[in-house]
């Protein structure tokens, strides 16, 4: 009888634990992203990395929400649509030398490669979802949802119907 005492115990705990953790979620997609400011282009890296100048200081961006094939990873080869995305990202950031940074707060500021984690906008305009939309990118979770994943996952699968980009039987039908 102990047994199923403790054990129920442990599934009220597990479930209290849960719940917490989908509020304190909630909490946090809720909120208004930081936004960082503006910031000029410097170069593209790949297709979701970028280095900008911010308040004077150059800064890595890694794009949140997506990823893109690899184009530049030491000791890998070169992905299918890799280069592809990467002379995407850099026609649509050199339209406009001025970029708005924004921070998420649902993610960490920095990932371990010290690179900032922000989405980037144009005008008004996400570049991560115009990436995933156009089939250049796909939307990536790393581990915590982000405030643009039902939009970015939507405009996926809508990449994918349409056979756009990677998602072309032509190219890589969605593979790496």
């Amino acid at each position: 009888m102990k047994q199923f005492k403790k054990a129920g115990i442990l599934i009220i705990f597990g479930v209290l634990i849960i719940l917490v953790r989908e509020y304190e979620w909630k909490e946090k997609i809720s909120q208004t992203p930081e936004i960082w400011g503006q910031a000029e282009l410097v170069r593209v890296v790949d297709g979701d990395t970028v280095v900008v100048n911010l308040a004077g200081k150059e800064e890595k961006i890694r794009i949140i929400g997506i990823n893109t094939p690899e184009s530049v990873k030491p000791h890998s080869p070169v992905e299918c649509f890799g280069k592809e995305a990467a002379e995407h990202i850099t026609e649509l950031l050199s339209q406009k030398k001025v970029l708005k940074i924004e921070t998420d707060p649902t993610q960490d500021t920095r990932d371990r490669h010290g690179r900032l984690l922000a989405h980037i906008f144009i005008d008004e305009v996400n570049i991560a979802e115009h990436m995933i939309s156009d089939g250049y990118a796909y939307e990536y979770t790393y581990r915590d949802p982000y405030i643009y994943q039902t939009q970015y996952k939507d405009v996926e699968n809508q990449a994918r119907r349409l056979e756009k980009g990677l998602w072309s039987p032509k190219t890589c039908n969605g593979k790496k």
